[in-house]
């Protein structure tokens, strides 16, 4: 069999694998973390196709399918429109009893007038409700539901600009509720399945704090995985540049996962060399915009935040009813974490989709960093909530730095389909993984500025920030939501804001 042959053989063998066993994802993504509330969809105004005001008890007595999008969206939004309409009308046929309706939202009202919105869906869908929301409107839906919302490269007048916005599909129940969301790539079956475990779901009370046995049997199966070698193996295989093989390897990855590639520097995919070169894309500079405020705690990286609060005896909070220590965390040298043994922390998790790269929130003066070798388990929302002290179970980099507001740290948890961890002044730490915990003091300590790339994962991970201070939280954060670089996160004691976690 020929190199190249067997090159592709294990290409496909190996993301496989790690896709399946990295992402432990559930048939059906929560939109909520256990102990918190439902959101509600708020009351917005919403136009329809003919220029109607739809009533305000619109969404409730039945299962609402709320897809977000706009008529510039081409091929994307058109077959979301499409695996909807034919989910509803399977649906029809086969649950008569489920009443189930379809909603179309634009989230373009300065293009999307109601005529332009009548001849959109009517070519690509009869059973949906199309309608437009106002610009308040939306800010209070971006709000509510945790969507993103950007608009990209607009410059006040002219039309010609994107928008960076959430692709799932969500499931709205009856009482007006988000009972969960479907994610990429929307198959029709994909939605058929969902509405129906969710519509079950929400007629039997279950114990959200206890995973499904099918969660129970794939954590599991991180216990017996050779971690670093299939990490290896990933590494190896992101890097193949034949031509051929990686066009094979970034088309698979397209297709499984939902790319805004207009807000790349580079927008066409396979004009890069590696499937590792797609991971690691930079952006467009006016694709992030940092926030200007010079107290602003910003987030350090595109992805969910998956925890944040205080710092209570040393511990912090991995997910409900499982907590870990800073000490474990941040290596085990005491001396450089007991300034956080009452701070403050927030967690971010990167699915495969995001942006990989990470930046500082604060300005800060790097002091030390350590290596902490490990296991790689998966870092999934499903394993947080499953498997105890995780991440000061896997291999990590932890970078400490003096700010204008105390001492932080930034921790870069490894994951089993992460293959590399670098940074900008210390370049690939791993792999290969080491034996020993390492310490590097900088003497000269490196300045890095607020919104500056200070490291890359490839694929997903997390990233944990931790602050010896007490920073106001935004009104606005709870977990779950999605926020992306540049984005403030918390302040520095500013009036108007909360000084502990809503």
């Amino acid at each position: 069999m020929c190199k190249n042959c067997l090159l592709l053989l294990l290409a496909t063998a190996v993301v496989a694998l790690v896709f399946s066993a990295g992402q432990v994802t559930a048939p059906l993504r929560d939109t909520t973390t256990p102990g918190h509330a439902t959101p509600k969809v708020p009351a917005v105004t919403l136009t329809d196709a003919q220029g109607r005001r739809l009533p305000e008890d619109w969404l409730l007595g039945q299962w609402t399918l709320m897809l977000l999008g706009y008529t510039h969206c081409e091929t994307i939004c058109r077959d979301r429109l499409q695996s909807l309409d034919t989910a509803l009308a399977s649906l029809a046929a086969s649950d008569p009893d489920l009443r189930v309706q379809g909603l179309f939202v634009s989230i373009d009202p300065a293009r999307d007038h109601p005529a332009q919105l009548r001849h959109y869906c009517r070519a690509y869908s009869r059973a949906l409700t199309c309608a437009r929301v106002e610009p308040a409107g939306l800010e209070q839906l971006r709000d509510a539901l945790h969507i993103i919302y950007n608009r990209i490269g607009y410059n006040g007048a002219d039309e010609h600009y994107t928008l960076d916005f959430s692709l799932q599909l969500l499931l709205i129940a009856p009482d007006g509720r988000v009972a969960g969301s479907v994610p990429p790539p929307l198959t029709a079956a994909q939605i058929i399945a969902a509405t129906r475990q969710a519509n079950k779901d929400h007629h039997a009370p279950m114990n959200a704090d206890r995973p499904p046995l099918w969660a129970k049997l794939n954590n599991a199966l991180f216990y017996v995985l050779p971690h670093h070698l299939l990490s290896r193996l990933g590494y190896f295989v992101s890097r193949i540049e034949i031509p051929w093989i990686k066009n094979l390897l970034i088309r698979g990855y397209l297709g499984l996962f939902d790319l805004n590639m207009a807000e790349a520097r580079e927008p066409n995919p396979y004009a890069y060399p590696s499937l590792n070169a797609l991971f690691t894309r930079a952006l467009k500079p006016e694709a992030r915009p940092i926030d200007p405020h010079p107290d602003a705690l910003l987030s350090s990286a595109d992805g969910i935040l998956s925890e944040f609060g205080d710092i209570r005896a040393g511990r912090l909070l991995q997910a409900k009813g499982l907590d870990y220590a800073i000490d474990a965390l941040l290596g085990g040298d005491r001396t450089l974490s007991e300034p956080f043994h009452t701070g403050q922390f927030h967690t971010l998790y990167l699915s495969p989709r995001d942006y990989h790269r990470v930046h500082m929130p604060l300005t800060g003066d790097l002091t030390d960093m350590i290596y902490v070798p490990g296991r790689l388990f998966s870092v999934s929302p499903m394993t947080t909530r499953s498997i105890p002290n995780l991440f000061t179970r896997n291999e990590r980099v932890v970078a400490f730095f003096d700010t204008n507001h105390g001492r932080m740290a930034l921790v870069l948890v490894g994951a089993i389909n992460v293959a590399a961890i670098e940074t900008v002044w210390a370049g690939l730490i791993t792999p290969p993984p080491g034996k020993q915990t390492t310490r590097t003091h900088y003497a000269q300590p490196l300045r890095l500025q607020a919104g500056e790339e200070m490291g890359r994962f490839n694929m997903g991970s997390t990233v944990i920030v931790v602050t010896a201070q007490h920073f106001a939280w935004e009104s606005r954060l709870q977990p779950g939501i999605k926020t992306k670089v540049g984005a403030a996160l918390a302040h520095w004691r500013t009036t108007g804001h909360t000084d502990s976690k809503p």
